[in-house]
């Protein structure tokens, strides 16, 4: 008897023709069947495959809202899971998910188990019944899911699955990454109560091993008005602690002009760069920083290799040679060569004091941060480049319970340049909401979404060029002691309204009005800062409220802002203003 052989070529179902009658090519019917499409001898032959099974939901009972609902699914054919979106809510988009709400991710893996498995859970996740998750894609071990309600978010599958409680905040999810919106801040401040007093100018406070010597001193009494100003220049000349009072010993350059009283505050400022080429054990290099003008600034680094955008620059890191100051008949030298040769970068060791989100030895729970990344800029240079990379683990043991990270720079060179694609990335390009996504060559693309938050039309302020405010709430003058405004030119402020994530607005500038601040006349958002009479003490001044005691009282200019209407839209979304000067 010959041998029969269907190979199903046509790969064509027909149920028209009596089974008798069926040609060569074509089958009746099939279940759970596959036809081969390889390039062998098994091409159109029928292969079995797995069938469905029946599972229960998610044994999940009725949460306190009502019945909880699947709003969004996803299937992992490759590995054979699926991972289920759920949430007993069903409130509109401007009812945000109460504390008892149930909201959750779960994963069943039908390779292993029948049962779910609780991957992210908690009413910080927002979902509605309202908002469907109709897009989600999974991109090797990162789950990204966007419902048009919340911003668009991932999660690492692995990170989850071996602890369900990894996720618990918003930040956590979320595509777009913490900002760092805080500058690095180039002060030492010190406050303490004063404890007892010896005479006019030696005082105790509580035991305090960092008050340094040179350190400017300013004092508040318990009414809140100023007891030592700075253009009394008064230093610490001594701090001794005590081993039996615990108390450390304070003297004091001179007396000040109010006595000091037990119910003051004395603050202890000092600015974070310093000269220490002189210390033999130094490890930098002293002549590094001579001719270079530098700004720095951080970023995070996370769990998924992501990064945040920068931080903010400082101001350029410089103190001149002499602390600015002509000696020695150099004034003549000057005018007869035109060259100052001492106005070089004095400073080559600084303490960046790098502040944080939270408390240091919660960084990487809470925000999921791996390292910081102290950056460096030069002022004739476009290039952004890297001098260290912390760990977060050596940043917790270093600092401890405080939210700031010291690190010492001492004048050396970067160890990596960043790549031009870093340097321009201002914000994260991540839409507000979302309501559909797609992965294209291994990229992330949204689709029907919202860009950023829509800012107020103008923002009420004022703005005027004014003496460097010189008190304990502004220490700029001790912080950055050479800087001050040019002369000669104009000005324009602006806001920019940024959420946590880095979206920013557009500049929102001030209507023109009548407003004043200071001693002159300041309209709208621009100013123009005129020169200043440098008239010796006893002349004429123009301007006596400017300079009463000529440059002794003058610490340099700043632009000052005032803001004379509260955004109450923008604090409800917890937008933070930042300044940009244009």
């Amino acid at each position: 008897m010959p041998e029969a052989k269907n190979t199903f070529l046509k790969a064509k179902m027909n149920q028209d023709l009596d089974d008798r009658l069926l040609p060569n090519g074509e089958y009746r019917t099939a279940q759970n069947v596959l036809v081969g499409k390889s390039e062998e001898d098994n091409v159109g032959t029928l292969q079995n495959i797995r069938g469905n099974s029946l599972l229960s939901a998610t044994n999940d009972s009725p949460g306190v809202y009502g019945i909880k609902y699947i709003i969004g699914y996803f299937m992992d054919k490759t590995n054979s899971r699926i991972y289920t979106f759920i949430t007993d809510w069903n409130g509109n988009k401007n009812n945000p998910a109460p504390s008892d709400a149930f909201c959750a991710i779960k994963l069943l893996d039908t390779n292993n188990t029948t049962q779910y498995t609780t991957l992210v859970s908690g009413s910080f996740l927002n979902f509605s019944t309202n908002n469907p998750i109709l897009s989600v894609n999974l991109l090797e071990n990162l789950l990204f899911f966007t419902d048009n309600r919340n911003q668009p978010r991932k999660i690492n599958v692995d990170l989850a699955k071996a602890d369900p409680l990894h996720y618990y905040e918003e930040n956590h999810i979320s595509v777009a990454k913490y900002n760092p919106y805080e500058p690095i801040s180039l002060i030492k401040e010190e406050i303490e109560d004063v404890i007892s007093i010896a005479n006019t100018t030696t005082f105790d406070i509580a035991e305090n091993a960092n008050i340094n010597i040179g350190m400017t001193v300013l004092g508040i009494s318990g009414a809140g008005s100023s007891t030592i100003s700075p253009n009394e220049y008064i230093k610490v000349v001594s701090a001794v602690a005590s081993s039996t009072s615990g108390q450390t010993t304070v003297t004091i350059s001179n007396a000040p002009s109010t006595a000091i009283t037990t119910s003051d505050t004395i603050y202890f400022l000092e600015s974070a760069m310093t000269d220490k080429s002189d210390i033999s054990t130094w490890p930098g290099d002293p002549d590094y920083l001579e001719d270079k003008f530098v700004r720095f600034a951080y970023r995070f680094k996370f769990e998924d290799n992501e990064y945040s955008i920068f931080s903010p620059f400082t101001q350029i890191a410089y103190i001149p040679k002499q602390n600015g100051y002509f000696i020695n008949g150099q004034e003549e030298l000057a005018v007869s060569s035109t060259i100052l040769d001492w106005f070089e970068n004095g400073i080559n060791n600084i303490e960046l004091i790098v502040p944080l989100p939270d408390k240091a030895n919660n960084l990487a729970s809470s925000y999921k941060v791996s390292k910081v990344e102290i950056l460096y800029s030069e002022s004739d240079q476009t290039a952004v480049k890297v001098i260290d990379s912390i760990d977060v683990t050596e940043i917790s043991n270093a600092s401890g319970s405080n939210s700031y990270y010291s690190y010492s720079y001492q004048s050396r060179k970067p160890i990596r340049t960043l790549p031009n694609s870093q340097t321009v990335r201002v914000f994260d390009k991540v839409p507000v909401k979302a309501k559909t996504q797609e992965v294209i060559s291994n990229r992330i693309v949204y689709g029907n979404f919202q860009t950023k938050h829509t800012p107020p039309s103008s923002i009420n302020y004022s703005v005027n060029i004014e003496k460097k405010i010189a008190n304990n709430n502004y220490t700029n003058f001790v912080e950055f002691p050479n800087h001050t405004i040019k002369q000669n030119r104009n000005y324009q402020v602006g806001f920019v309204l940024s959420d946590k994530y880095g979206r920013q607005s557009d500049v929102i500038l001030s209507p023109v009005s009548d407003s004043t601040i200071g001693s002159t006349n300041s309209r709208g958002s621009t100013i123009y800062a005129s020169y200043i009479k440098d008239d010796p003490e006893g002349s004429n001044v123009p301007d006596p409220t400017f300079m009463p005691n000529g440059v002794k009282d003058w610490f340099g200019n700043s632009i000052v802002t005032l803001v004379t209407a509260l955004l109450q839209e923008e604090k409800e979304r917890e937008l933070r203003a930042y300044m940009l000067y244009l």
